[in-house]
């Protein structure tokens, strides 16, 4: 059994960046906390998917019983044109709903679901290719 530490899992990270996206951004920092012998950290990564648009991503992280991570925050936020579209979070500091969304540049919060950088993604895409943030697509 391979045993788990953040580097294992940046390695990863970076790994599923070219996998979900077609590169690593060269920018993307990977930072190991202060004393915690490998066992959490934080990615933060910008992921352009398209000219005028990209994704940020922030993800704290830790090591659970040396064989999994957890993540216990992450924030990932569409930007299109400089304006926040979109966002998922999930932030332990907002108690009375720590999973939540953040839509338009208001961001205003709304009730959401646990979501993966890959569903995160996924949800990015789909949003890019909609006709209400994409007036150049046809009617």
């Amino acid at each position: 059994m391979l045993l788990m530490d953040v580097w294992t899992y940046f390695h990863q990270k970076e790994a599923e960046f070219r996998e979900r996206c077609g590169y690593a951004p060269d920018d993307a920092t990977y930072e190991e906390d202060e004393g915690s012998d490998g066992q959490s950290g934080a990615v933060r990564a910008r992921l352009w998917l398209q000219d005028d648009a990209y994704l940020d991503i922030y993800e704290a992280v830790e090591v659970v019983n040396a064989s999994h991570i957890h993540r216990t925050t992450y924030s990932y936020a569409l930007v299109v044109d400089g304006v926040h579209e979109h966002g998922w979070e999930r932030d332990p500091t907002h108690p009375e709903m720590p999973i939540h969304e953040h839509d338009g540049d208001s961001r205003t919060r709304l009730p959401g679901e646990r979501v993966t950088f890959a569903e995160a993604v996924e949800l990015a895409w789909e949003r890019l290719s909609s006709r209400e943030i994409a007036p150049w697509t046809d009617s």
